[in-house]
């Protein structure tokens, strides 16, 4: 239980929606997905970074929500050894931070968003700390 979440699955990470972690009171959810690229990308990807993954991401969320939404520039970052990318995006005034990154030969992101409607800027906080204390745990 990290800031409140429970969680949907335990362990290491498996095809599909891997793992969830859902707020006590179904405010907000972290949310884990496999990423599955063509040979092309993936072979970018290994040559030229997360940054590139997170712009597939960011393409693929705008793609899936219909219109262009606001988001800030992918950030790459280090959580002990391990290499992430994250990004933030504004879809109809709600907040979410995506953090690509590859595990064992394979890409994932993982999705903390409000489920229903706005959160308050400090319940973002806290929710984005959650995040990056799951992504602390994978190794």
């Amino acid at each position: 239980d990290s800031a409140g979440y429970l969680s949907g699955a335990v362990g290491t990470l498996a095809p599909a929606l891997q793992a969830w972690l859902i707020k006590e009171e179904f405010a907000a959810s972290i949310a884990f997905r496999e990423l599955h690229l063509d040979s092309f990308t993936s072979y970018r990807g290994e040559n030229e970074g997360l940054k590139l993954l997170a712009f597939v991401s960011i393409s693929y969320h705008q793609t899936e929500i219909g219109f262009p939404a606001t988001v800030l520039e992918p950030k790459e970052f280090k959580l002990g050894q391990k290499k992430f990318c994250a990004y933030e995006m504004d879809v109809d005034k709600e907040r979410k931070r995506i953090v690509v990154f590859s595990l064992d030969g394979k890409y994932y992101e993982c999705e903390a968003a409000a489920l229903k409607g706005a959160l308050r800027p400090n319940d973002v906080a806290d929710l984005f700390r959650a995040q990056q204390t799951v992504l602390a745990s994978i190794r």
